[in-house]
């Protein structure tokens, strides 16, 4: 029941995508696609986050309910990621791709299976090389009259 739940969910969110994102369905492992990779990664900083949280609390975060793990990654961090993988995390990477997609900007970078086109990868680029933060106004529409978005 749990997996048709799942299933339904990621028709629906790729439904919000834009038609080039290339989003075909989740991916967890060895993601190919811009999406996905940016779900995994938004996921690994969301653990992170819920672990220190649970540790500062005072909470064994190896000691969950829903979730058992055999491998020591911390059950009770799996038990409450889920509250917030889509108001934050799913909602965090639609709406950047979806910014970065209607302001021309979508482009696969050179870390997956797919490169960046020759001319927009050149090393002269003046963005080559930085971090990209939420506030980063590349991320943001081209429009002078859009107002930036409160995470």
């Amino acid at each position: 029941m749990e997996g048709q739940a799942a299933a339904t969910y990621w028709t629906h969110l790729a439904s919000l995508l834009p038609a080039g994102a290339g989003f075909k369905g989740r991916v967890t492992r060895e993601a190919g696609d811009p999406v996905n990779q940016a779900l995994n990664y938004v996921y690994g900083m969301l653990y992170g986050e819920v672990w220190r949280a649970l540790v500062k609390a005072g909470l064994d975060p190896y000691f969950g309910i829903m979730h058992g793990s055999e491998r020591d990654q911390g059950s009770m961090v799996f038990d409450l990621i889920e509250e917030f993988r889509a108001p934050f995390a799913d909602r965090l990477v639609v709406a950047l791709v979806s910014a970065v997609s209607r302001s021309g900007h979508l482009v696969p970078t050179a870390c997956g299976p797919a490169r960046a086109a020759s001319s927009r990868a050149a090393s002269s680029d003046p963005g080559r090389g930085r971090s990209v933060g939420a506030g980063d106004s590349s991320l943001r529409p081209a429009s002078s009259s859009t107002k930036r978005a409160r995470l």
